[in-house]
Order: C-alpha cells, then sequence, then structure tokens
C-alpha cells in the first residue's frame, strides 16, 4: 500500500553555473571519523555536485537570515511524515562518455550511503524517523537517471545556518581521480593560515591508513598532482612546504587557468575574494570589516579605487621605510580611505560629486 504521507517535490534540471555552494555542515558527508570516504567514486561526487547545482532556485536563496530561509519549498518539505525531493538526469551530465556501468555504481554507492534512521521535525514540530540512504528508489532508463533525495539530506545541503564554500562546478567535471576531488573539499574546511598535518595523517584522511611511507613519494605522486589539476580546475588551489616531519598546507584563492569559458562576474567575484582573503591574512582586518569589504567591492568601480588606494599605500610605506603590513586592521582602512579619497577627488565623477566618494569600513 503506497504511503500517502510521503511527499515527493520535483527538482527540474537547470543549467551549470559556475560556482556552486557547499554548506560547511554538509561537507562532513564526505568523511567517516577522520577518514574521508574513499569509496566515494568521481561520478558519485558528480552527481552531488548536480543535485546542489539544480537546487539553486529561487526557491533556495543563501541567505544567512533565517526568517528568509523558510521559503515555499522548505514548508513543503516539512509534511505530515517525509518528503522527499525527485532529481531527473541525463547519463551524459555525469559522464561524458555515456559509461552507464560507472554511473550506475556511483548510485549504488550513493543509495547504501547512509542507509541509517535518520531525524527530521515536520511542520507541527513533531520528530519523524525515517529508514534512508543519501538517495533512494534509483532508476536508469533511455539514457536517464532518475532518484530522490530525503528531506534530512536536502536540509544540510541547504543548510544557511552554516558557511558556504564555493566550488567550481565542472571541477568534479574535469578531475578523473576522485581523492583529489576529496583533497579539495577538505581544503575548503582550513582556515587561511593553512594546517600542518604529519604524513601519517594525510594517509589517515585519503588512503584509509595506507599509503605513502616518504614524504618524497606523497610530494611525488599526490600532492604535486592535486595542486597541478586545482590550480588549473578550480577557486582553490593551495601551497605546501615540508619541514621537521610536519606538511605545511595553505589554501588561496586563484582564477582557474583554464577555465576561460566562465562568466566575467565570476571570474571578478573570485578575485575580489582572492583580494579580500589576502588583506585579512597580511593586515589583520576582522570579521566585520571583512564583511563590509566584501559587500561594496562588489561594485568593479569602487573595486578598482580600493585597489588604486592600496598601490598608494605600498608607495607611500616605501617611501617611508615601512613594511607593508605596519598598519593592522582598521589603521590599515583608515589610511586607505585617506589615499581613497584623494584619488576619488581628483577623477572627473570627482569633481562633479567631490563627497561621493565609497567609505571602505562602517
Amino acid at each position: 500500500m503506497p504511503n500517502k504521507h510521503k511527499k515527493v517535490r520535483k527538482i527540474p534540471t537547470k543549467p551549470k553555473s559556475d560556482i556552486v555552494n557547499v554548506s560547511n555542515r554538509f561537507l562532513e558527508f564526505f568523511k567517516t571519523g577522520k577518514r574521508f570516504n574513499t569509496g566515494l567514486s568521481i561520478h558519485a561526487g558528480r552527481i552531488i555536485v548536480k543535485i546542489i547545482n539544480d537546487l539553486k532556485d529561487d526557491a533556495f536563496k543563501y541567505s544567512n537570515d533565517l526568517q528568509n530561509y523558510r521559503t515555499l519549498f522548505d514548508q513543503d518539505l516539512d509534511s505530515d511524515y517525509n518528503s522527499f525531493a525527485g532529481f531527473k538526469f541525463k547519463t551524459s551530465e555525469i559522464s561524458k562518455s555515456n559509461n552507464t556501468e560507472h554511473v550506475k555504481s556511483a548510485l549504488d554507492y550513493l543509495s547504501n550511503y547512509g542507509y541509517d534512521w535518520h531525524e527530521s521535525v515536520n511542520a507541527e514540530g513533531e520528530k519523524v524517523r525515517t529508514k534512508v540512504g543519501f538517495i533512494n528508489l534509483a532508476t536508469y532508463s533511455n539514457g536517464y537517471i532518475g532518484f530522490q533525495v530525503p528531506k534530512y539530506w536536502i536540509k544540510r545541503l541547504i543548510d544557511n545556518t552554516s558557511f558556504y564554500n564555493k566550488m567550481m562546478y565542472d571541477l568534479a567535471f574535469n578531475l578523473s581521480n576522485s581523492k583529489h576531488f576529496l583533497f579539495h573539499i577538505w581544503l575548503m574546511t582550513l582556515k587561511q593560515e593553512g594546517t600542518k598535518v604529519k604524513l601519517d595523517t594525510l594517509n589517515e584522511y585519503f588512503f584509509d591508513g595506507k599509503g605513502y611511507k616518504r614524504y618524497a613519494d606523497m610530494n611525488r605522486e599526490f600532492l604535486k598532482k592535486v595542486k597541478i589539476n586545482l590550480d588549473k580546475y578550480s577557486n582553490t588551489s593551495f601551497n605546501y612546504s615540508y619541514s621537521n616531519n610536519l606538511i605545511h598546507i595553505v589554501p588561496y584563492n586563484v582564477v582557474p587557468s583554464l577555465l576561460a569559458d566562465i562568466k566575467e562576474t565570476t571570474s571578478f567575484s573570485i578575485k575580489v575574494t582572492q583580494k579580500v582573503n589576502y588583506f585579512k591574512q597580511r593586515n589583520g582586518l576582522e570579521d566585520k570589516d571583512l564583511k563590509y569589504l566584501r559587500k561594496i567591492l562588489r561594485d568593479e568601480k569602487t573595486f578598482d579605487l580600493f585597489m588604486a588606494s592600496f598601490n598608494e599605500y605600498k608607495r607611500q610605506c616605501k617611501l617611508r621605510k615601512l613594511p607593508v603590513t605596519h598598519y593592522q586592521g582598521r589603521k590599515f582602512l583608515e589610511s586607505l580611505q585617506r589615499y581613497a579619497e584623494v584619488i576619488y577627488q581628483l577623477s572627473d565623477t570627482g569633481k562633479k560629486y567631490p563627497d561621493d566618494f565609497p567609505r571602505f569600513y562602517e
């Protein structure tokens, strides 16, 4: 007898975005304890990325305002018992070569992954427990795959109570090695200053405790190859070094070298993120100022003025024999603000509207 309480919301397939937003809460999906789930194939990773992409709709605004989070779609999922989102993809969207066996194997993995009793809360505030995997009722027919994702996992995919990490959509589709994909997932969890890990720790994370006995082998066969791929295809890559039996890994933002076809707005957004993170690290900007800067620097004219002010700041530091890091935090922004006002007022716009210069802090 069909479950009359089951509700399925069909999600239409969407054109791919340049970037998908992955919540911190969902990153735990890729781990069991300290170990990453190395059984996850690159095709399974692509299915996950495609799901996130298709959820990016008007009903799924990535807002930090929890009130706005209660969208119509979210309310629709909060049915009496259990709710699912239904997806249908072309096989070619997951495998360019239309390798159905690889795609079916990925569906098998995702069907079994996390298969357990999961608890969610319905619209009346009642706790509902359902035994499901990450995907359910997987089907394949005439070059299409279909499946359902339960509300428990959807909530984690679009959870805007946590920070979002930006991932290039095409990354999973340009990589063939799932461990490189998982390394990128881990990289997104690191702070700007990076981390120091032992060789054994990386073996534990990505090789189930087995792997490389010497750093030289890890470097040649894994780290160097991952970095080459992330420099080409990702908006986040890393630098690394080795000393005192520790591997120091530091993430940084880049504009991918082999993704010339990304939108100009995406490239500009990556550039803004790169610069803001640079100033955070070098000049000790606090979270409040960083949030404001990310907002105002979305305007290209403001961004250009900010960078022109920084170049003048560097020139003045050199004349006064001061390091560029001499001013930290708000004092750094106040210095740039003074140069910005002078540069702005010398411009054609500034001569007409001398007091309309942007402010770099609140």
